[in-house]
């Protein structure tokens, strides 16, 4: 079976190319580790890796509709947006317990 890599890198230094293949394609040949060639994370899992290098690209994809809020996974959104339902619970207590809303003023 053979298998290809599409390359998304584009370098003309083959020492920044090399790097690049041995941080985020070449484990550790004695621990297993894959490594961050940008920051100091690590991680045995190719997975956790990949979703990690998203955090660098500076694209979050997944926008709260109700503040400045973003991320790259819909599950950190979602728990995001609790606080969101959190808050509006409360503000709806705080009404209820004063007999008052918030579009009387």
């Amino acid at each position: 079976d053979a298998f290809y890599l599409e390359a998304v890198v584009s370098t003309q230094s083959t020492g920044t190319l090399t790097k690049h293949i041995n941080t985020v394609h070449a484990r550790d040949r004695t621990s297993g580790i894959l490594y961050c060639d940008q920051c100091e994370y690590k991680t045995p899992t190719k997975s956790h890796l990949r979703n990690h290098m998203l955090a660098h690209s500076g694209n979050r994809q997944y926008q709260c509709p109700h503040c400045t809020y973003s991320s790259n996974f819909s599950n950190a959104l979602t728990r995001h947006m609790t606080m969101h339902s959190r808050e509006l619970f409360e503000s709806k207590a705080a009404e209820a317990s004063t007999g008052t809303s918030a579009s009387q003023g």
